[in-house]
């Protein structure tokens, strides 16, 4: 009977020393991740005023695409005026 009181004495002594091992490696872990998402949280923080800005860069380039169209249009009707200027004092 003592044989196996000290054998089980043992293995729970084992059994402790992996919990152990196994619970510092895990507290190291929760360590290195929270000092990860530190450093995520203060990039996003830095990215911040960036992010802020996409709409009004949005609108701007909205309206860059409505001066193209308006410039377009009257660059075409500019052409057409000198071609229908040009096609009337033409003398046949």
């Amino acid at each position: 009977m003592a044989i196996i009181e000290t054998d089980l004495g043992r293995i729970l002594e084992r059994i402790e020393e992996k919990i152990d091992s196994n619970q510092s490696r895990t507290e190291e872990k929760l360590n290195a991740l929270d000092n990860r998402l530190s450093k995520l949280e203060g990039a996003i923080q830095a990215q911040q005023p960036y992010i802020q800005k996409i709409p009004d860069l949005a609108e701007k380039v909205g309206e860059l695409k409505n001066w193209r169209q308006i410039s377009i249009g009257v660059l075409l009707a500019t052409v057409g005026a000198i071609i229908g200027y040009l096609s009337r004092n033409i003398q046949p």
